[in-house]
């Protein structure tokens, strides 16, 4: 039960939730203008690069094993 907790407790899991979210709506988003579309595709781009670096440094770092134990998996 502390482990589950822990994940709710992490604030970096929240701000990847975050980032994610973003990305994938700005990425599958539609619009009528060529300028917004190409304008939320390159913003999309960029926070999910944004998304990638974080995940990579803070797993490196361990700061978010709760994402990466495969004991919650299971």
């Amino acid at each position: 039960m502390k482990k589950l907790i822990n994940i709710y407790a992490n604030w970096r899991i929240d701000c990847l939730f975050l980032l994610f979210s973003i990305t994938l709506i700005l990425v599958i988003s539609e619009a009528d203008s060529l300028q917004t579309l190409i304008l939320a595709k390159i913003t999309g781009i960029v926070t999910g690069t944004v998304f990638y670096y974080l995940y990579k440094r803070w797993s490196k770092a361990g700061l978010i094993n709760e994402l990466t134990q495969e004991e919650l998996l299971k």
